[in-house]
């Protein structure tokens, strides 16, 4: 049975008043629950945008935090137009998709920074961390991202693959070209 048959055969059922309840009941309950949790889900992006901007690494207007709230509104409503943007272009799930594959290599890559900085007895503050499961955990940490990755497509991964590189380049350029011209000028 095709797609439409099976959705006309539902209206058949339902009638034209249960198919509006149905879409009813379906809006009300993204509303409760998928809403808040992308707004939950939204702190852990516009923050490192704010952060980077104030730091000079993106642009310095997505740094700005509002005088009376103090929460960065120009990030927050950056983040909201382009997540609004995707979801209304139908690519919303292919960022779902290169977020995950992003946090996971980040993850992974903080497991292995954490392992080699503790080996080094190297901390900013306060005690090295000195856990004999440290290597056990970091381990696992590596190990299940580096598989996490591996179940995504090929073309899922060359994209994480271009994101990780153009992003390693705009930091090269940020942190070792840009204040090169400057101290040179």
């Amino acid at each position: 049975m095709g797609h439409s048959q099976r959705d006309a055969g539902l209206l058949r059922a339902v009638g034209p008043a249960g198919l509006a309840a149905s879409i009813v009941c379906q809006t009300v309950g993204a509303a409760i629950f998928v809403v808040p949790a992308l707004l939950a889900a939204n702190v852990g992006v516009y923050a490192p945008l704010a952060f980077l901007g104030r730091e000079g690494l993106l642009p310095r207007v997505l740094g700005r935090i509002h005088g009376r709230s103090h929460a960065p509104y120009v990030a927050i409503a950056f983040y909201a137009g382009l997540a609004a943007a995707l979801a209304l272009t139908g690519t919303f799930a292919e960022l779902a998709v290169l977020a995950t594959l992003t946090s996971a290599a980040v993850y992974a890559g903080g497991s292995a920074a954490a392992w080699v900085l503790a080996r080094r007895g190297i901390a900013l503050a306060g005690v090295p961390l000195a856990s004999p499961l440290l290597p056990a955990a970091a381990t696992v940490g590596i190990t299940g991202m580096t598989l996490l990755i591996a179940l995504a497509s090929r073309h899922e991964i060359l994209g994480l693959a271009a994101l990780m590189t153009a992003s390693a380049l705009v930091y090269l350029i940020q942190t070792r070209v840009v204040p090169a011209r400057e101290s040179a000028s």
